[in-house]
């Protein structure tokens, strides 16, 4: 995952911002690392004790079974600073699927239905570090975070068509095909698809695909 997750970042994204990599012990070979040895009960906690470490006022958090796949539309995402100063909790980078989330005028970003599900969602987004904090209080999975109802006040966006980072989102929340790295722990069809047009080669039978 280490080498797959570099390789779809720095032929897409050469210029990213600095990246850092939240682990238990494992130190990433090609990344800065910091390491907080607690278990996936306790995930909340090491990335709340983690992103206490970066020194920027936003974080995007990207899970390490998610790839970037095409170059991202750099202008637009930093378009997005000047609205996350505004209160904004999350910018979530997947396409809408909340027939409930009202549209914002002159942007393509919605806001998000404050009784709708995944409001926590840790797939790629956009985050206010100190309200990221905030909101991961409480130590728990990535999965039980994900259905934490926030404060109705709490405001979260997301993007309409999810075309600001392509990293393998769903494109039909009704069905259950997915599209990114891994789910569940198995290899999702569609990223094996993209990873041989890359020229990856990885032992699939090791984790098994979905």
């Amino acid at each position: 995952l280490f080498f797959v997750f570099w390789h779809c970042m720095e032929k897409y994204w050469p210029n990213h911002p600095p990246i850092y990599y939240l682990t238990e012990t494992v130190k990433n070979p090609y990344y800065a690392t910091i390491n907080f040895n607690y278990d996936i009960n306790s995930w909340t906690k090491r990335v709340r004790e983690s992103v206490k470490k970066i020194e920027t006022e936003f974080v995007l958090l990207m899970v390490d079974d998610v790839f970037l796949q095409a170059a991202p539309n750099e202008t637009r995402l930093n378009s997005l600073i000047k609205i996350m100063t505004s209160g904004v909790v999350n910018i979530n980078f997947e396409p809408t699927f909340d027939k409930n989330d009202q549209p914002i005028f002159g942007t393509d970003l919605l806001k998000r239905n404050p009784s709708g599900p995944y409001l926590n969602s840790v797939m790629c987004g956009l985050w206010n570090k100190n309200l990221l904090i905030k909101a991961m209080e409480k130590d728990m999975t990535p999965w039980n975070f994900e259905f934490v109802k926030p404060n109705a006040s709490a405001v979260y966006l997301i993007t309409k068509n999810g075309d600001y980072l392509n990293w393998g989102y769903k494109t039909d929340f009704l069905k259950r095909d997915w599209h990114f790295g891994l789910h569940r722990g198995k290899w999702e069809k569609n990223c094996i698809n993209f990873l041989n047009r890359e020229g990856i080669k990885i032992d699939y039978s090791i984790r098994g695909i979905n």
